[in-house]
């Protein structure tokens, strides 16, 4: 039987991936970029940083959902490859820190998400597999891997790429596929629930929560 999005409603930990999922890297990026070197042109100083921190937003939906999640109670993670210094500076930029529980990078752990990555946090985080969801906008770099240590995946497919995709023979369960960020917070919608794809088949760390310096 395919999932249903209303099953989110019993997981009590909820981890994201950044880039691409809760905000766009490239697109703050290019603007930062235009506002350091239109200063220029008119003579004025801008420090990249501040352009950049100006340039983030979140998607949309995203603060609200974090919002939504931390008012239900629920645990929130994110999961990311990006150094941890950098990334903790975003997510404080995007203003997610009040609604982020744990933050956890690669590069403190050593590990990649398609190499145990997602095994890591469970454990040192002591999630239980069955309580956890990962939201991803890659399917073999942010869903596969999560759903190799038995965490329910939910592809984040925003320009609707993987209507079609299927993936192995698999094991018979779905991986499930929203186009906004909106679609999980709204547990009491299964209609708008798409279910697409069916799957087939370190360096020590301490968790902590995630703190503002």
């Amino acid at each position: 039987m395919a999932t249903k999005l209303h099953a989110l409603k019993t997981k009590t930990w909820f981890g994201f991936d950044l880039d691409d999922t809760i905000h766009n890297p490239r697109s703050a990026s290019s603007a930062a970029s235009l506002a350091v070197f239109g200063g220029i042109y008119e003579g004025r100083d801008i420090p990249v940083k501040t352009a950049l921190a100006a340039a983030l937003t979140p998607k949309p939906g995203a603060l609200e959902l974090f919002k939504q999640l931390k008012a239900r109670g629920k645990n929130t993670v994110v999961v990311t490859e990006g150094p941890r210094d950098a990334q903790k500076w975003t997510v404080e930029q995007l203003g997610l820190a009040p609604c982020v529980d744990v933050l956890v990078a690669s590069n403190e752990v050593g590990l990649a998400k398609d190499a145990g990555l997602f095994g890591e946090v469970l454990e040192r985080c002591g999630i239980r597999k069955e309580d956890m969801v990962s939201v991803g906008d890659r399917l073999e770099g942010d869903v596969v891997p999560a759903k190799a240590v038995g965490v329910l995946g939910v592809l984040f497919d925003e320009r609707d790429e993987y209507r079609d995709v299927r993936v192995g023979e698999g094991n018979g369960e779905d991986v499930l596929r929203v186009n906004s960020l909106t679609e999980i917070g709204d547990w009491r919608l299964e209609i708008g629930c798409k279910i697409v794809i069916r799957m087939g088949s370190p360096k020590p760390f301490t968790a902590s929560r995630y703190s503002l310096p």
